[in-house]
């Protein structure tokens, strides 16, 4: 009996001791996986006086971010809750100013030595960014076009959508987006809009995942917002989803445009209203030109850029529904290193050229410089505006109803419209005058 309990209590021991072993085995087996960067971090949503630094690790851990005017740092943001996607805020910031910034997990350093710049405000004389769009493919000619921009160093980034192809799945966020942009992400802010083949998976879900972004609409939703960056207004789009006159979208997009105090603005969305290329006759632009194009024309939008075709394309000023107006210049920049399409010309047109390319603006003060370069770092157009020589932006109240791209027919039929209505009724009064006389 007592030789029979005391195997008992040695088979208790032996299988607690094993308990032990294996958890102390577990614990070990993590404490030696090294904790590293799944994703570098990266700059997100950066106004005059705030900024999102984001990154992913290969395993759950706690985060840091230690800032400063120089590499001493002096400020801290952190949360201890362990996750293995991060993403902290730096308040307190001043505009237009550097920061030097360093990324820890667990105590441990990820990575330090960047820096950033803060948004500017609207009393800075200079700002720049880049433009480009339809890139997701990582190819050799999309990392060549994101080495011209790494070599122009923007204060910041659009992306007219398509950001990762073939169906925006989130495993490809990696290989065809942030591996690629890696060393301007990580001081250089990206504003999106999302493209048709961002919609492709989960309704654009690791789109949303995957960027930090204003969601200062009604829907709040990260899909359509708007900053300020200098002296100008940026506004994102998405024509995915409902645009028209009545929707969230368009009512909140009119009072941006109405409600705006900067010098500039620019409007930046996938699908273009006008296009020479493969695109030109699909059903689900002229919606868009009929729609939208009256607003920008309207209220003065300088430049609005878009994707979906794969090379560049430069309007002239269009005033299709605001004839007096100062018309409205339209950019497709979608050779970000997908498969290029052949270039169009059309009555439009200022310039088009099927080639790898970003487009990179400068303003200074009243004046707008932008430039399309190849992806080799040669020059492909150019284009300045001048605001110092326009007349001012005066917004109608009324919105005319024209065929868009038929201004002249429109006043036209207005005239004769007119006409009929003026004959028929000196007709009736003559008519009543003859019968009376009878």
């Amino acid at each position: 009996m007592a030789g029979q309990r005391r195997g008992v209590r040695t088979g208790l021991l032996a299988a607690l001791l094993l308990v032990i072993g294996v958890a102390l085995g577990l614990s070990q087996g993590h404490a030696q996986t090294p904790l590293v960067l799944s994703r570098y971090p990266y700059i997100q949503s950066p106004t005059t006086s705030s900024v999102v630094i984001a990154w992913d690790t290969n395993r759950a851990a706690t985060s840091r971010v230690d800032y400063g005017l120089t590499p001493d740092f002096g400020l801290w943001v952190a949360s201890d809750v362990p996750a293995t996607r991060h993403a902290l805020t730096l308040t307190g910031l001043s505009a237009g100013t550097r920061y030097w910034y360093r990324v820890e997990g667990d105590g441990a350093t990820l990575m330090g030595g960047e820096s950033f710049r803060s948004a500017k405000g609207p009393d800075a004389a200079n700002v720049s960014f880049a433009v480009l769009g339809d890139s997701g493919s990582g190819s050799p000619d999309q990392v060549a076009v994101a080495q011209q921009m790494l070599k122009h160093a923007p204060d910041f980034v659009l992306h007219t959508g398509d950001v990762v192809y073939d169906r925006g799945e989130a495993e490809n966020y990696g290989p065809r987006f942030f591996d690629i942009y890696r060393d301007i992400l990580k001081s250089t802010a990206f504003f999106p809009s999302l493209g048709n083949h961002d919609y492709g998976t989960d309704n654009g879900q690791p789109y949303l995942d995957a960027f930090y972004l204003p969601a200062n609409n009604p829907d709040g939703t990260e899909r359509y917002y708007s900053f300020d960056y200098g002296d100008a207004r940026f506004i994102a789009l998405d024509v995915e989803t409902d645009y028209a006159p009545g929707s969230p979208q368009y009512t909140w997009l009119e009072q941006q445009l109405r409600d705006r105090q900067a010098l500039w603005t620019f409007v930046f969305f996938h699908k273009p209203p006008y296009t020479s290329s493969s695109h030109k006759n699909d059903a689900d632009l002229p919606p868009i030109r009929q729609h939208l194009s009256p607003l920008f024309e309207r209220y003065g939008v300088d430049v609005v850029f878009n994707g979906h075709d794969h090379d560049y394309e430069r309007t002239v000023p269009i005033r299709d529904f605001y004839p007096d107006g100062k018309g409205v210049a339209y950019v497709v920049s979608g050779g970000g290193g997908a498969r290029l399409y052949e270039a169009g010309q059309s009555s439009f047109t200022a310039y088009s050229e099927s080639a790898f390319h970003a487009v990179f603006v400068a303003i200074d003060g009243p004046v707008l410089s932008l430039q399309a370069i190849r992806a080799d770092g040669t020059l492909m157009d150019s284009y300045v505006l001048d605001r110092s020589t326009e007349a001012p932006v005066v917004t109608p109240v009324p919105t005319p109803v024209l065929i868009p791209g038929s201004s002249a027919l429109g006043l036209w039929v207005l005239a004769f419209l007119i006409l009929a209505a003026f004959v028929a009724a000196s007709y009736y009064l003559f008519g009543r005058r003859r019968a009376r006389a009878g």
